[in-house]
């Protein structure tokens, strides 16, 4: 058969070509049985005046009329709040099905908007575009002076004080200052001689790792509370939270002294109260 031949027998739905009733959507066959199901979607739609989303979930049996309704109803409870811009409507969407809270809807809305949330930012890319020079602090060594040469997945290059090119494991890292700060920092931090004597060192493992979620840090943020900092090994710094990301915070330990701190780097996370004491 020709080209020809198969083009026509295709443009006819017969022959070699695909049959008409077999029009694929997204990869997937879908012949009466999809057309059957779009026009129950439309009436259903027509009929409630829920969306074609909506209707095509209780058409699916994922939900019922009522329920989908019932939904519309508690979402437009909301829509003062989505309207002044206190709350995001993706996020109300999840309040409205039970997925969060009402006051974490809120908070993550005021995250996403502040300008000292920076996701998935990383200190290393901004060391690397700046060509800065920074002293690095490691487990198990006194902190050095290095400069970024290449941001790895889970390495970080660094070229050293005495020009030594060295390739080390971001999870060794426990924090970063300005050459400036060095000095003071060095004052400021104390030691949990305890901890110290486990030697715990750093760990990739997700038993040992330290966990704080976003809402945590930015509640802390927000309210500008005082924060203490125990490190894994037994290293003690406090002051105020600054910017925030998912695996690094600014820790604000004086106006001349906000070195870079690493989540991975955590053994304890914890607020304190206006006399200095853990809450």
């Amino acid at each position: 058969m020709s080209k020809e031949q198969v083009e026509k027998a295709r443009s006819r739905g017969s022959g070699t070509g695909r049959p008409r009733s077999a029009v694929r959507h997204g990869g997937k066959r879908v012949g009466a049985g999809g057309k059957v199901a779009s026009s129950k979607v439309r009436e259903l739609a027509e009929k409630t005046g829920i969306s074609h989303r909506d209707a095509a979930r209780v058409v699916s049996g994922k939900m019922t009329v009522a329920a989908v309704l019932k939904e519309m109803m508690q979402r437009e409870k909301l829509r003062p709040l989505i309207d002044r811009g206190e709350l995001e409507e993706s996020l109300a969407g999840q309040v409205v099905r039970g997925m969060i809270t009402l006051d974490k809807g809120l908070l993550m809305t005021r995250l996403h908007k502040t300008s000292d949330w920076r996701g998935t930012q990383s200190l290393f890319d901004d060391l690397l575009g700046a060509g800065e020079t920074a002293m690095f602090f490691m487990f198990g060594r006194e902190p050095f002076e290095a400069n970024v040469k290449e941001n790895l997945k889970y390495d970080v290059v660094l070229m050293t004080g005495d020009d030594q090119i060295e390739k080390v494991v971001k999870h060794d890292i426990i924090m970063v200052c300005k050459k400036d700060e060095l000095d003071e920092l060095l004052s400021a931090r104390t030691v949990d001689g305890e901890l110290a004597k486990q030697q715990l060192g750093p760990s990739t493992s997700f038993v040992d790792r330290f966990r704080s979620r976003k809402e945590t840090l930015f509640d802390l943020h927000e309210k500008q509370r005082a924060v203490r900092v125990t490190f894994r090994d037994g290293t003690i710094l406090e002051g105020r939270m600054g910017w925030f990301g998912k695996w690094e915070v600014q820790l604000v330990v004086s106006e001349g002294c906000a070195p870079v701190v690493f989540l991975h780097a955590f053994h304890a996370f914890v607020g304190l109260d206006n006399e200095g004491k853990s809450e």
